[in-house]
């Protein structure tokens, strides 16, 4: 936290981001700093075991392509294709390789690597959950069951208009700031 010595802090993540947010989170609390608020946007929860369902992420892909050239989606099939090859054999020779790749600056491979080995421990903190209305292959239900397994504080839910990535993007994303923001008016005023 050298861009911000005193707190308090307000952090957000969204996707697989949101377990650095809930890390680090933790880690603030932890030396005892003030987190005022804590927002998860549509947070996949870091549940040993527990893996996207392939129907999202097919239909992600899917979506992505859909206003691609052939050529272009089959590029994209082909990098998707070595991208898969590639994580297999990371799992392989795991560790070996982020000591590697942190030399070569390749921070998004880090990333992804250790955020997969991730194990989250109980968090007594409140959070609130951003849950993107438009996700059927991820029911609101399905994802507040198993954030409340690590959740053990209060957990707020509250619903924005979009699918996984189009709430962060344009016109959605308005809403979602609006909703961020009335949450951390909400925390500083419980302070």
């Amino acid at each position: 936290v050298n861009f911000q010595k005193e707190g308090p802090y307000c952090l957000l993540g969204h996707s697989a981001d949101g377990k650095f947010a809930l890390e680090l989170t933790r880690i603030l609390r932890q030396e005892g700093k003030a987190v005022e608020f804590l927002g998860l946007i549509d947070a996949f929860p870091p549940v040993p075991g527990l893996k996207e369902p392939l129907g999202k992420k097919v239909n992600h892909f899917v979506n992505r392509l859909r206003h691609k050239s052939p050529r272009d989606a089959l590029a994209a099939v082909w990098r998707l294709f070595q991208w898969r090859l590639q994580k297999q054999w990371n799992r392989a020779v795991g560790i070996l390789l982020v000591k590697r790749w942190q030399d070569q600056g390749k921070v998004r491979r880090v990333k992804h690597f250790l955020m997969g080995q991730y194990l989250a421990e109980p968090y007594d903190g409140e959070v609130t959950y951003f849950h993107a209305t438009l996700d059927p292959a991820n029911p609101a239900r399905d994802l507040i069951d198993e954030w409340q397994k690590i959740i053990t504080g209060k957990l707020k839910v509250v619903p924005v208009f979009g699918d996984h990535m189009s709430v962060v993007q344009p016109p959605h994303v308005a809403d979602l700031a609006k909703k961020i923001l009335a949450g951390i008016d909400r925390g500083e005023s419980e302070s």
